[in-house]
């Protein structure tokens, strides 16, 4: 009896995870889209300064960090990192055209 009951947990345990995994890539994929035109905004307009690289990516991470509070969205510093390299990425593919 006490097999076919913890099979059953491990199986539930198993679905919860799946199910986790899914909410979290889901919930990664809104806050992206979410902050992605913020993002390229902030990295276009600061492309024109003649701030150092360091000094943009820092102004950039706090715009996008600023408006992500303001609009109630959690974004993990890793997240905001990842957009900004995108953007940044996306300017240099636009530049090369």
């Amino acid at each position: 009896m006490w097999t076919w009951i913890k099979n059953l947990f491990n199986k539930a345990l198993k679905f919860f995870k799946a199910f986790l995994k899914e909410v979290f890539n889901n919930s990664t994929q809104i806050i992206l889209a979410a902050l992605t035109d913020i993002a390229v905004a902030s990295v276009n307009k600061l492309a024109s300064t003649d701030m150092s690289s360091e000094d943009k990516r820092k102004a950039a991470f706090k715009e996008i960090k600023d408006y992500a509070i303001a609009q109630g969205i959690e974004a993990r510093d890793s997240l905001i990192n990842l957009l900004i390299e995108m953007a940044v990425n996306a300017a240099k593919n636009a530049a090369k055209e």
